[in-house]
């Protein structure tokens, strides 16, 4: 069977340190199963913020799997008119090069970029192929989230458009699929459509990360690793950004240290993007918060095997079951977490972790604190979390259902 996956906004699979997301890892499950993959992608590195090396135009990078690399345009901001109009400009592409490539037999398509999105439903309905919509973010939605009360009558207003688009892709999707709940809720509904039973939730989960050699290990991560031999590891790894922004727990560090409790914990806030400038400035005078930057994954590796727990700062209200989340757990890390609904509810049940209220530094700062002075607890929680996400969120389980579900939908289209 042959396969098309979009999505213009993860890592691609340009060497062995590359640490894939949702898409790498349904690709790979797809072309292990022995499907023939092209994956239509962009050159532009949204998290790096920078082009990759390889060309415009399509290259076999494994056996099974292929990329297409489409022009991309740059940007700074992943909220920003520039991203917006990259956006469109790639979808324009994915149609002028679709036409002169060999048909698939079925389209899995990712939002939010809804504009490449709707070119593949679009697509799908020209050539009478099943299409598979995989929502991980609720746009055009989202923008409103980001701008004052005031403003966002207007907002909605202008995003018209982009909200009809949307639930015109959604409702002419085959199979609608999403990593959690409430976000499968928010696409059916702007869909217009009751939940049928190829509508289903697959969590992102994530795979196993080898041990890390010592000689494999950089200098800069060699040296935080060495200063916080015998402390309590606080980690974060991901975006500093809008919504995933870890700057309560500076915040939470700095309640910790006021109260002579410096030499007791370090803190690893690993990654990049544009809010990290702001982060590093708060944490002035903090010699136990470290920024080691994005880094490869035998460095995570490293730094999540001295982990003590990981952190996953939301908004108030917000909800969410990001990447970081699975990582965590596979290095079997207990969580502590803001995010409400289904992560709440599931660290609940699993008693894998602790919550605390978004954005509230004070209470990050008491959940850690009662982790790090309840070392039973803590190591129970870690128990439960590598339990929890060896039963339900190992990616070799998670992909190996997505991939059989691919192939229902591709059935169920050709019967239909």
């Amino acid at each position: 069977m042959r396969v098309w996956l979009t999505e213009i906004g993860e890592p691609l699979p340009t060497g062995p340190s590359v640490r894939l997301l949702r898409t790498g890892l349904l690709a790979r499950s797809l072309a292990a199963s022995g499907h023939e993959v092209v994956w239509w992608a962009s050159t532009f590195d949204h998290d790096g913020k920078r082009q990759i090396a390889w060309p415009p135009g399509f290259r076999q990078v494994e056996s099974g799997l292929g990329i297409y690399l489409l022009a991309g345009s740059e940007y700074r901001k992943n909220m920003s008119l520039r991203r917006y109009i990259a956006d469109i400009q790639l979808a324009r592409s994915f149609k002028r090069e679709s036409a002169r490539f060999r048909k698939p037999d079925i389209v899995v398509t990712s939002m939010p970029s809804y504009f490449l999105a709707s070119e593949a439903v679009s697509y799908g309905a020209t050539h009478q192929l099943p299409v598979v919509v995989d929502v991980q973010d609720p746009w055009p939605e989202i923008f409103v989230d980001v701008v004052p009360r005031w403003a966002k009558p207007a907002v909605l207003a202008a995003l018209a458009p982009d909200r009809r688009r949307v639930r015109a892709l959604l409702h002419g999707a085959t199979a609608i699929t999403s990593m959690m709940e409430t976000l499968l809720t928010w696409a059916l509904a702007r869909a217009g459509r009751e939940r049928g039973s190829l509508d289903q939730v697959f969590h992102i989960g994530a795979d196993y990360l080898p041990p890390t050699e010592a000689t494999r290990v950089s200098a800069n991560v060699r040296g935080i690793i060495d200063v916080s031999s015998g402390r309590f590891v606080v980690i974060y790894v991901g975006t500093f950004g809008r919504f995933t922004n870890p700057r309560v727990i500076v915040a939470a560090a700095r309640v910790l240290n006021e109260q002579r409790q410096q030499d007791r914990y370090s803190f690893i806030l690993a990654g990049d993007g544009p809010g990290l400038a702001a982060v590093r400035a708060s944490a002035s005078g903090m010699p136990n918060v470290h920024f080691p930057g994005r880094i490869a994954a035998h460095d995570l590796s490293a730094i999540l095997s001295i982990g003590s727990v990981g952190v996953v700062p939301y908004p108030r209200g917000h909800q969410a079951v990001p990447n970081k989340v699975f990582t965590y757990l596979a290095a079997g890390l207990p969580l502590v977490a803001s995010p409400e609904g289904e992560l709440r509810a599931i660290l609940e049940d699993a008693r894998a972790g602790v919550t605390f209220e978004g954005e509230d530094h004070m209470s990050l700062a008491d959940a850690i604190s009662r982790l790090e002075r309840h070392p039973d607890l803590a190591t129970r929680m870690a128990a439960a979390a590598a339990v929890l996400f060896r039963d339900r969120f190992e990616a070799s389980k998670i992909y190996d259902k997505f991939v059989h579900h691919i192939e229902r939908v591709a059935m169920d289209g050709r019967e239909a």
